[in-house]
């Protein structure tokens, strides 16, 4: 079964090997991402923070697309990672049904607009995830766990929705 899906631009790092970890108890942490997936040793590095007595796996978009109804519905408990909102809209253009995304860690940079103190978009993204949002996925703003979340959709998406 699928017990998150994330959007953090780190990946695996402390707030996701610490708190997402405890709070959600997955046994196989999954990123999807192609250009870390077609380098051995940068796969390797992200896969580093993963928790001890859980595994990890870097795989491709097409691999996820292939494997999500296994993962969906196996015993296992995956957390997916997306660096990105991209590959979460592949995912649904492919027909993959995404109920609801986490969105934690989309840092400040050039170009970027904050949406949330831990969620800022450049044009792309936003439009990414603003197709996420009529498609009906549930974009929850929340960097921790025991944060609050916030309805993502709601502060994108125009009033009028």
């Amino acid at each position: 079964m699928i017990v998150l899906i994330r959007i953090d631009e780190r990946l695996v790092h402390g707030q996701v090997a610490v708190g997402w970890n405890a709070a959600v108890q997955p046994t196989n942490f999954i990123v999807i991402d192609d250009e870390i997936a077609a380098v051995d040793w940068e796969a390797e590095l992200v896969l580093a923070g993963v928790p001890d007595g859980t595994a990890g796996e870097v795989v491709t978009l097409s691999d996820a697309i292939a494997q999500w109804e296994s993962w969906r519905t196996d015993a296992e408990r995956h957390l997916i990672l997306v660096a990105g909102p991209a590959p979460l809209l592949a995912l649904v253009a492919s027909g993959i049904v995404i109920p609801e995304a986490n969105v934690g860690g989309v840092h400040r940079r050039t170009g970027r607009i904050e949406y949330a103190p831990y969620v800022h978009l450049d044009e792309s993204e936003f439009a990414a995830c603003r197709a996420l949002c009529e498609a009906g996925v549930r974009l929850e703003g929340r960097d921790v766990p025991t944060a609050r979340g916030i309805d993502l959709c709601r502060r994108i998406m125009p009033k009028e929705r």
